[in-house]
């Protein structure tokens, strides 16, 4: 800690106390939120796991800005302040200890940072500038002690919002390294009492939440085919037939597969294999190119191991686009063959009668991925052309079902009771046709968790979920949903059980994640984390108001009215009902009397009319 001795001096007692407090209230549920296991305790310091760099960054800015709040009543000679650093490199691990340049660049890397800051080396910049939202000031190259080459240094400037304190905190983010004896690992320093280690490959727990069996074990992700056709109308073929490739791949669990939001979470300029492997450990990527002319279709699939380059497998298929849905099977199993050694794979949902229906089915998750009432229209609009082709097609039942959900809760139809009468008939007509189809499962118990608020629609959401989670037991948007659904109902241990299965099963979340696990710590009373997920779903997805106004009611439990009364305007602004009494009538999920108070209470507060 910079400047404990002084700190001691003036009042020991009263400074253990408050790093016992920061380390119970602040630093072990960040830990636990971010998916960080203590590994080890080491006098002044711990030692702990995490799975995810970005997780771990998150985490750190997380801490300095919760403890500017938690010291802000102290003067500021009193203050306990922290310097964090954050360094990518290789780890050794030594019988419980950790060794390496990575852990002594990190520590002089701390040197570097104000009281309050958080400062980056140039390798951890390259990874996660598209990753962490936040303003970086280039330090210039830094010649460190008992380091042979200068490094690169960054300031991350968020961090500075936090500055007043005192200790630091230097992190490890470590490559694999394929060495008896040297774990995957990451690694964050605090000098102010702790040290802690964080994970950045699977170790003990894989990405998807089950456990290793080898550490050679495949991670696969899939990136977005290339349209080699002129045409950038026929850009939802390529996109589609990634999705569905990496969706087959995943189901029951032979092959650890990245989702979608992961492998797809990657710019056009950027080298997707090392993105993929440094952000989420990937070992292997498929990636191909599709052009369609006329009544036929050109697919180049090839399956390539990231560490070496090699492509494993690779093939052009030129059939006729009647022939589609045979050609997919054919490129599956060869990727199972190679990387499992097995033929086998479970039975997807059911296929449409007619590769016309699929293709028009693609369209429309194309146009539904926009998430705007116009993209919204256009799925309707080629979710019916889908059904007219193949009546009995569940898939685009599902499909309809969910942008009618959509529609009952932007209020973009003629009435929110008729859209949710239209989705609730098509997600019953999509599980009677296909009952193995995980999505139908989940839209259904999403209309249903929607429809009225009583005990048997609540129910019978919760018997679809579970039938959804048994269909694909990987299907991280079930878990997430179901979080939702537990804290609903005040089953807050089971909820946070839930959201942190659904982080691991997904690195790369949707906004709406951001706001169930907030949802979740508001209920827990933990309300500066809370405010931080709802402040990163509102990034991600500007136009949703639910995110506004929960982050208004958190503020507003915090004290911090002025923030909160700002946040209800832009909710407001946004479309969000204007009386508590309206958006507790909108929120059918949300039942346990308790929560439901404690919401309200948060909106008063914010200054919502009664």
């Amino acid at each position: 800690m910079v400047g404990y001795s002084r700190l001691v001096e003036r009042d020991e007692a009263e400074v253990i106390r408050r790093q016992k407090e920061h380390r119970l209230e602040l630093i072990d549920p960040l830990f636990q939120r971010y998916h960080g296991r203590i590994i080890k305790l080491t006098g002044d310091g711990l030692i702990a796991e995490f799975t995810s760099v970005v997780e771990a960054v998150q985490c750190a800015l997380e801490v300095q800005v919760s403890m500017t709040k938690r010291e802000a009543d102290y003067h500021d000679e009193d203050r306990i302040r922290y310097r964090m650093a954050i360094n990518l490199g290789d780890v050794i691990q030594d019988e419980g200890d950790i060794l390496g340049d990575g852990v002594n660049i990190a520590a002089r890397l701390e040197t570097l940072a104000e009281p309050g800051g958080l400062v980056i080396s140039g390798s951890v910049y390259d990874l996660l500038k598209s990753q962490v939202k936040a303003r970086y000031q280039f330090l210039g190259e830094k010649h460190l002690k008992n380091i042979s080459s200068p490094v690169r240094v960054y300031q991350v400037e968020n961090a500075m919002s936090a500055s007043s304190s005192t200790a630091y905190t230097a992190l490890l983010l470590r490559r694999t390294v394929k060495t008896v004896g040297v774990g995957a690992i990451v690694a964050l320093f605090l000098s102010i009492g702790m040290w802690a280690v964080y994970q950045r490959f699977p170790s003990g727990s894989d990405l998807l939440g089950t456990s290793v069996q080898q550490e050679t074990s495949p991670i696969v992700a899939v990136t977005p085919f290339v349209n080699l056709a002129n045409e950038a109308s026929q850009d939802y073929l390529a996109m589609g037939l990634a999705e569905d490739l990496l969706t087959d791949l995943s189901r029951g669990g032979k092959l650890k597969v990245l989702s979608r939001s992961a492998s797809f979470n990657f710019r056009e300029e950027e080298d997707a294999a090392s993105f993929l492997q440094s952000t989420y450990g990937a070992t292997h990527l498929i990636e191909g190119s599709v052009q369609r002319q006329g009544d036929r279709i050109r697919i180049r699939v090839q399956l390539v191991e990231i560490d070496t380059g090699t492509s494993i497998w690779a093939e052009r298929f030129d059939r006729k686009i009647d022939d589609l849905f045979d050609l997919q099977d054919e490129v599956r199993s060869n990727i199972l063959v190679t990387l499992s050694g097995q033929l086998d794979f479970e039975p997807g949902s059911a296929r449409a009668s007619e590769v016309s229906a699929y293709d028009l089915l693609l369209q429309g998750r194309y146009h539904e991925a926009a998430l705007t009432e116009q993209g919204v229209e256009r799925a309707i609009r080629l979710y019916k052309a889908s059904l007219d082709v193949d009546p009995g097609y569940g898939e685009a039942y599902a499909r309809l079902a969910n942008m009618y959900e959509f529609r009952s809760r932007f209020n973009w139809g003629a009435s929110p009771g008729i859209e949710k009468e239209l989705a609730l008939k098509m997600a019953d007509r999509a599980v009677d046709l296909d009952p193995t189809n995980p999505f139908a499962h989940w839209t259904r118990a999403r209309v249903l968790s929607r429809l009225d608020g009583s005990d048997e629609s609540a129910q019978s959401a919760f018997m679809s979920l579970e039938k959804s989670l048994a269909t694909d037991p990987n299907f991280a948007d079930g878990y997430a949903f179901k979080a939702l659904m537990l804290a609903g109902e005040g089953e807050i241990a089971a909820a946070r059980e839930a959201i942190d299965l659904a982080y691991r099963l997904n690195l790369s979340p949707q906004s709406w994640y951001y706001r169930n696990r907030g949802i979740i710590s508001f209920f827990e009373q933990n309300y500066e984390i809370a405010i931080s997920d709802f402040e990163r779903a509102s990034e991600l997805n500007a136009t949703a108001h639910s995110s506004r106004i929960w982050l208004a009611a958190a503020l507003a439990k915090l004290g911090e009215i002025d923030d909160a009364e700002w946040e209800l305007e832009e909710g407001l602004a946004l479309g969000a009902p204007d009386t508590v009494g309206e958006v507790l009538k909108s929120n059918k999920i949300i039942r346990y009397p308790a929560f439901r108070r404690a919401y309200a209470e948060g909106l008063l507060s914010a200054g919502l009319p009664e």
